[in-house]
């Protein structure tokens, strides 16, 4: 009977481990999906089965994705799923995004496309962990400063926002793909970005001709580039001038580099259509296999815990079965002594 009751005591933590945080999440998702007269929620428990609106991982909703739904607003409860790592609000009529979102500290991607965004809060600056952004075709005026501190963003995609002004500091970290039409570039502190989007293409961030966004440091870069002669190029990148002072740099390593460099392009062009602007789709396709070692390696994590967690709840099982057993045993043995003198004296009165 006792066992019984530990192994239905166990079953029942394993559940609540596995829902709870589940279940929290659910109850916001369900209320946007309501809200859009999404028939798919009606009278849904489980949210995590709603694969065309939301990704799940361990229970925790990872990934929402709400594009084409007409939107004016980013849903307030959006900011209560902690656990987010993308989110996509792409093809709506949304005018600015809450404060509240930038509180989401797992954000690595945002994908606000086709929008009608004038302006981002410099609370950006906030989602460290931020690594693609998706800011197309919207109405954009500026950028704060903060979003080129974000120390992993390797995508930044703004074309399509004609009223841009677009200020591009180096704060130290090099952005590797960078969507922007060269129009909108007030000034570019070298070393801002590594590639750019030129004519229709993806090209050396280099060949941005434009002024310094500011005289400091920051246009004081030393970039060491070790070749096959483990030679040292430092960079003084000063008023558009470039300054190179190298030890052992060999026409041929230079042009060996260059050729890396085509190989590069060639494969990230195939990333956007004709018309020069990103495909997120194909983008995501080459990046599925990423995410997929990344959530892997959690799932393992995860599982080696629920793991030990069994394990001692099982010796524990066994060690106060093993108790209880030693228990009985001895009151048995207790209880048949104590029958055997009652006889004995029974059996003494008799004959007296």
């Amino acid at each position: 009977m006792i066992n019984k009751i530990l192994c239905s005591t166990l079953i029942i933590i394993l559940y609540i481990l596995q829902v709870s945080g589940q279940s929290g999440d659910c109850q916001y998702v369900i209320s946007i999906l309501n809200k859009l007269n999404i028939p798919e929620s009606k009278n849904v428990e489980d949210c995590c089965s709603l694969s065309s609106y939301v990704t799940c991982s361990n229970g925790k909703v990872i990934k929402i994705s709400l594009s084409n739904m007409g939107l004016t607003s980013v849903p307030e409860e959006i900011s209560h799923l902690s656990s987010l790592k993308e989110i996509n609000f792409s093809n709506n009529k949304i005018s600015s995004i809450p404060e509240s979102i930038y509180n989401l500290s797992n954000l690595d991607r945002m994908h606000f496309e086709y929008n009608d965004l004038t302006s981002l809060s410099s609370s950006i600056g906030k989602l460290t962990n931020l690594q693609m952004l998706f800011f197309d075709s919207n109405e954009l005026s500026g950028i704060p400063q903060e979003l080129f501190k974000l120390p992993k963003l390797t995508l930044l995609s703004l074309s399509a926002n004609h009223e841009l002004s677009l200020k591009m500091y180096n704060f130290g970290h090099r952005i590797q793909y960078c969507y922007v039409d060269i129009k909108n570039i007030l000034c570019y502190d070298p070393g801002t970005c590594d590639k750019y989007s030129g004519e229709r293409k993806l090209e050396s961030a280099t060949l941005i001709n434009k002024p310094p966004c500011s005289n400091n440091n920051v246009n004081q870069n030393t970039l060491p580039i070790i070749t096959n002669t483990n030679a040292i190029i430092t960079s003084t990148l000063t008023n558009n001038l470039n300054i190179l002072t190298t030890n052992n740099l060999s026409p041929t390593s230079f042009n060996d580099n260059n050729n890396n460099n085509n190989n590069n392009n060639n494969n990230i062009n195939s990333l956007h259509s004709s018309n020069g602007k990103i495909n997120s789709n194909s983008y995501i396709e080459s990046i599925n296999e990423i995410n997929f070692t990344q959530e892997y390696n959690k799932l393992e994590k995860n599982k080696t815990i629920y793991v030990i967690i069994i394990g001692i709840i099982v010796i524990t099982i066994i060690i106060t079965d093993t108790y209880l057993y030693k228990r009985l045993y001895n009151y048995y043995k207790k209880i048949k002594k104590n029958r055997n003198n009652h006889s004995n004296e029974d059996i003494h009165r008799y004959l007296l």
